[in-house]
């Protein structure tokens, strides 16, 4: 084996890397799970609206934590959001994000999106 035919294999390797690369550029990036925020926006109301509502409109949410307000009551927290762009471009991305508080009940006490 002569040093040419040894040095093909980590070209190969480094074109295809290049390869990747470049198709990754050009390729559409999509972070989240699209969710529909206008089903929402008409639906939600004010310590009526349950979890289980919620769940059924927009589907399971990307996170769940818990915020604690400035009185000190503990709030269970859902997070939404979607990203949708391509990658050589994402000036043009299109992102929205919501944040459902909910009380002790499991009932909406507070909420935030934006798009």
């Amino acid at each position: 084996m002569n040093r040419h035919t040894e040095r093909r294999p980590g070209l190969a390797r480094m074109m295809l890397i290049g390869s990747l690369a470049l198709l990754a550029a050009c390729g559409t990036v999509q972070v989240g799970s699209d969710f529909d925020l206008q089903t929402f926006s008409a639906k939600v109301q004010h310590r009526v609206t349950k979890q289980d509502d919620i769940r059924s409109w927009l589907g399971e949410p990307a996170s769940k934590g818990v915020v604690v307000d400035t009185q000190g009551h503990r709030l269970a927290k859902w997070t939404y959001y979607f990203g949708h762009g391509q990658a050589s471009d994402m000036k043009q991305a299109r992102l929205k994000y919501l944040e459902v508080q909910f009380d002790s009940d499991g009932r909406v006490a507070a909420y935030n999106w934006s798009q």
